[in-house]
């Protein structure tokens, strides 16, 4: 794993630890077909002080949604259907150890880091290529400074993934990413070794 792929996945874990982010981010997911990854991975930005752009989003939303479709969304399908509940199918079946459960969740969580890792890469070889003259449309980095301009910008990469995946949230939905955005806001600075 890469030192920045590692970092964004101990920002997330402490980001989706917040209060509200977990089931607001599943909310998001299961409602609106949103990569929580990619949600994650708009606020881990800022807090880096880089500025999203179709650009940058578009390869990640890209890699994101055949991972998504050919690895995670099948393990969480699996995972799903093995959790025992009153619905339940798998209640009427002889009785699954809960190993297999254990570990496609383990399985899932991996893929979910290497997820992570990838995409991390990603911004960082888009901020190396975006530093080549004459490259437009690139990420930029940004001066976070104070909390007001912080928390502009966590909303400015948030707003760039809705707009590039193309899902409109009403009022009511958009307040959905609030606790990303003030637990984002708690997380900030990121120790030096976080920051591009």
């Amino acid at each position: 794993m890469s030192r920045q792929g590692g970092d964004f996945w101990q920002f997330s874990l402490r980001l989706y630890d917040g209060p509200s982010v977990a089931e607001n981010c599943l909310r998001l997911q299961d409602e609106f077909d949103l990569d929580v990854n990619l949600l994650l991975f708009c606020c881990w930005s800022a807090c880096r002080g880089v500025a999203l752009t179709p650009a940058l989003l578009r390869p990640a939303i890209t890699f994101s949604a055949a991972w998504q479709q050919h690895l995670l969304a099948p393990l969480r399908h699996c995972r799903r259907w093995l959790k025992p509940g009153p619905d339940s199918e798998i209640d009427t079946l002889p009785r699954i150890p809960q190993e297999i459960r254990a570990a496609i969740k383990q399985l899932e969580l991996t893929a979910e880091q290497y997820q992570q890792t990838r995409l991390a890469d990603l911004l960082d070889e888009t901020l190396v290529h975006a530093s080549q003259p004459g490259d437009q449309d690139q990420p930029g980095l940004e001066n976070p400074g104070s909390g007001s301009n912080r928390q502009a910008l966590i909303q400015t990469n948030l707003a760039a993934y809705l707009a590039v995946s193309h899902t409109d949230l009403s009022a009511a939905d958009n307040s959905l990413l609030q606790p990303l955005i003030e637990t984002s806001l708690t997380l900030w600075p990121l120790p030096a070794s976080h920051q591009s």
